[in-house]
């Protein structure tokens, strides 16, 4: 899911994508967080403060290139067990979306 502290639609996403991080099973589908504003340092503590347990990368250009992934925020893909990207969902989701995401990637 590509994201930015500075997003009110994020915020409320995410609160979503936290709550299926902890529904996942260990040998599961797993999520990836894509924070497109920096530095790392203000983006670790930001999500330590809403309590994301996912992982978090800053690698913004290279993954937007690689998932075909416009500016919207916050966008979620769906990345098959091939690494082919199954969905591009651009805009905030419903808790029942999120959590139909793990059917669109097994």
């Amino acid at each position: 899911v590509f994201w930015a502290t500075w997003c009110p639609f994020c915020h409320r996403h995410n609160k979503n994508i936290q709550a299926l991080q902890l529904k996942l099973p260990a040998q599961g589908p797993r999520i990836l967080g894509v924070a497109v504003d920096g530095p790392p340092q203000k983006v670790r503590q930001f999500a330590q403060r809403e309590g994301y347990t996912f992982p978090i990368t800053d690698s913004v250009d290279v993954l937007r290139a690689l998932l075909g992934v416009g500016k919207t925020l916050p966008t979620t893909c769906v990345v098959g067990p091939r690494g082919d990207v199954r969905q591009r969902i651009p805009g905030e989701m419903f808790a029942e979306d999120v959590f139909d995401l793990v059917k669109a990637a097994t």
